[in-house]
């Protein structure tokens, strides 16, 4: 019987195999590659639109409750039945009546920076008036109110309100006007339903680890009160005026509040939002290279590859439409 004799592979052979096994295994390493990054892509995308809408619609939510004014139907400047300005002492002259706008200081990415907006609105429900000492500056309520010192409050009679600040003998049905502001007469309108309501002031901002907050505060500390964290991702948030001229709901232009004219300011009807989402820092280049994105009249360059969507929305202030 003839011996077989052993033998290993050869250099040539062993070159071959460990060449196909190196083109196998980077074939493997891009395919893993390319699904990775389709999947950071998709789930960016779908991060971003679903922070953007919320940002957007809470945003729009609280613009349309805006100057709310319990049973009086609308605002009139020309008869002035809604004290406009607010009297407490933190916020004297802010507008109850269209919202705010804090400009954003310097340009970030090409854009200026954020904005924060400015709101009052009615917090709980109204509570009906028994009787106004206006001497005493006191009013008198038919149940207890949610009211405590240092709260925003707003007194209507269904055709004139006015806003002014509890003082420190308000407590169960008894709430000071400690503002001593309100209009002689105002609770003389019997055939109208009197009411208090308590009102908060609030304020959307960017806070530094780039979330929509929510800054509440319905005392005479001023706005600075709590915090609350709404969404991430938030990069910038831009607000715009829309004027009616002609009393047709329908505005005739749209400009930072800034750039609007006094004389316009009673015919301001509705807010543009525009907020710019960014995906999460924790996944870098999700798009091939950094965008230009046209946002508030401006166009921004983004610092880095992640992915980011601009949102736009028009606002109507309810309480301003006739």
């Amino acid at each position: 019987m003839k011996n077989l004799k052993q033998a290993g592979l050869t250099l040539v052979e062993l070159l071959i195999a460990v060449a196909l096994s190196a083109v196998i295994i980077i074939g493997i390493v891009q395919v893993f590659l390319s699904n990775r990054e389709a999947f950071n892509l998709s789930e960016s995308m779908a991060r971003v639109q679903e922070n953007g809408r919320f940002a957007v619609n809470v945003i729009s939510e609280s613009i349309r409750s805006s100057g709310n004014y319990g049973c009086i139907p609308w605002y009139s400047p020309d008869i002035g039945n809604i004290q406009r300005q607010v009297t407490n002492t933190e916020i004297n002259g802010f507008d109850a009546v269209t919202p705010a706008t804090i400009e954003g200081a310097g340009v970030v990415n090409g854009v200026p920076g954020p904005d924060q907006l400015e709101l009052l609105r009615v917090v709980g429900d109204p509570v009906s008036i028994s009787s106004i000492d206006y001497a005493a500056n006191q009013i008198t309520t038919d149940w207890a109110a949610d009211v405590a010192e240092n709260d925003l409050v707003l007194v209507s009679n269904c055709l004139v309100g006015d806003y002014i600040k509890a003082g420190a003998t308000t407590a169960g049905q008894i709430i000071e006007d400690d503002t001593k502001s309100l209009r002689t007469g105002l609770y003389d309108r019997l055939d109208q339903q009197n009411t208090v309501t308590r009102v908060e002031r609030i304020r959307f901002e960017i806070d530094g680890d780039n979330n929509l907050a929510l800054v509440t505060n319905d005392g005479d500390a001023g706005i600075n009160g709590s915090t609350v964290p709404l969404i991430g991702g938030v990069e910038n948030i831009q607000f715009r005026y829309g004027v009616d001229l002609d009393d047709n709901f329908v505005p005739d232009y749209i400009a930072d509040y800034g750039d609007i004219p006094a004389a316009d300011w009673p015919n301001i009807i509705a807010v543009e939002v525009n907020v710019l989402v960014g995906s999460l820092d924790s996944v870098e280049n999700v798009v091939s290279e950094p965008q230009t994105i046209n946002f508030a009249g401006g166009v921004f360059v983004a610092p880095d590859r992640r992915l980011y969507r601009a949102f736009q929305t028009l606002v109507t202030i309810r309480n301003r439409v006739k």
